[in-house]
């Protein structure tokens, strides 16, 4: 396993796949590198399995820092996994509004979680300007799905899209 200096000066390299424990310490260890990792957390996104859903949260820590990963946070908004879309769509709020112009058009060319995920991502960010076609992603979701988890995120977003609408009719 490399150490943080290791990675600091051997970015290129990163532990063998058959290795999860391994890649997963590496991981956390980059999260201490700020910046300097995210070339390192983006080949992370790009490999199958768990440890995706790991570098999209440790990207999250990162917030703006980490804007150079938004095209492939964006594209695991359509991954199969649940737990990736949801950690791509936090993570993509976290680096803020740079992730919009990516989010909006997500929102505009997929279904079902992607599109649901996009848009709780997006009117975390930018409630004032929710779309026609996130608030029905977000209805849908709310009414469709027994999991507790996107029933508060849609209701988290729905009630911060109707807060800005509030706010924006007293000003």
């Amino acid at each position: 396993m490399l150490d943080v200096n290791q990675r600091n000066e051997r970015r290129d390299l990163m532990p063998p796949m058959d290795k999860p424990d391994a890649l997963l310490q590496d991981v956390i260890a980059m999260k201490r590198t700020g910046k300097e990792a995210v070339p390192a957390l983006i080949r992370v996104l790009k490999n199958d399995g768990d440890l995706r859903t790991m570098a999209a949260v440790v990207l999250g820590e990162l917030g703006a820092d980490a804007a150079e990963a938004i095209p492939a946070l964006a594209e695991l908004l359509g991954d199969d996994k649940h737990e990736t879309q949801m950690a791509a769509a936090l993570t993509l709020m976290r680096i803020g509004p740079l992730s919009l112009p990516h989010l909006k058009e997500r929102i505009e060319c997929s279904e079902g979680l992607s599109r649901f995920w996009a848009s709780w991502s997006a009117a975390m960010l930018a409630p004032e300007q929710a779309s026609p076609a996130m608030i029905e992603a977000l209805q849908r979701e709310r009414i469709s799905t027994d999991n507790v988890i996107r029933v508060a995120a849609a209701d988290e977003a729905l009630g911060t899209i109707i807060a800005a609408g509030l706010i924006q009719e007293q000003y």
